[in-house]
């Protein structure tokens, strides 16, 4: 009976985390992304962060070296920032993960 009882548990934990909001720190505060639009948020994010790396080099990186030094940090920020976020939804995208391995907070 024990063992029917923490299967059971087990599987209302995965059930929990694959329908979970996730509270995603940020700098200044966090934003909510539930696990089904996890994937689509971070292929967004992969985009805006290539369409900037490019910007920044190749052809686009002499602009970038005559841009003043604060502008050239915020946009090295800015990437960071872009970065960081993808990473951050590559846990709750694999099916592999459960949230408390993220150390992201479940909103439900």
């Amino acid at each position: 009976m024990a063992n029917h009882e923490s299967s059971t548990k087990a599987t209302s934990r995965a059930t929990v985390a694959m329908s979970a909001t996730f509270a995603i720190p940020q700098l200044y505060g966090k934003f909510q992304v539930t696990q089904d639009d996890a994937y689509d948020h971070a292929s967004m994010r992969a985009k805006q962060l290539n369409a900037l790396m490019q910007l920044m080099s190749d052809d686009g990186f002499e602009v970038f070296e005559n841009l003043r030094v604060d502008t050239k940090r915020e946009l090295m920020w800015f990437a960071q920032q872009l970065a960081e976020e993808v990473s951050t939804m590559i846990p709750i995208i694999s099916a592999n993960e459960l949230p408390g391995k993220a150390e992201l907070e479940v909103t439900a």
